[in-house]
């Protein structure tokens, strides 16, 4: 099945400054990466997918840093989590990203001394 692909669920996305000496070691050298004194915007993406082309998922993704991919600019995936076999599948051949198959648990199922969160395994 192939695009556009409809994603329904929530997410968190956190940015943050990154060094670009730091995010370069994670984006190919054929790209640009965009960056102002010294530092480019990377962070994390954390989402819950109740509805996907291939089923309900949670997502982890680390963001090195920003790339410029002629005509626009886009994010760039150091690391991909996901709980589902055929979502990792779909990522590494559909979008090329980095995925890999990771246990995700909600801290309240861990005990309530553990506080709140998602914790990834």
């Amino acid at each position: 099945m192939g695009p556009p692909w409809l994603f329904k669920g929530s997410a968190l996305y956190q940015l943050h400054l990154v060094k670009a000496e730091v995010a370069r070691a994670f984006i190919p050298k054929d790209f640009k990466l965009v960056e102002a004194f010294g530092y480019t915007l990377g962070g994390f993406f954390l989402a819950r997918y109740e509805d996907s082309p291939v089923s309900k998922f949670d997502e982890l993704v680390v963001i090195a840093g920003i790339v410029w991919s002629p005509p626009t600019s886009c994010a760039w995936a150091a690391r991909v989590l996901v709980n589902n076999e055929e979502a990792c599948r779909h990522g590494r051949k559909e979008i090329g990203l980095p995925s890999n198959v990771g246990i995700f648990s909600k801290a309240s199922d861990l005990g309530k001394s553990e506080g709140r969160g998602v914790i990834m395994h």
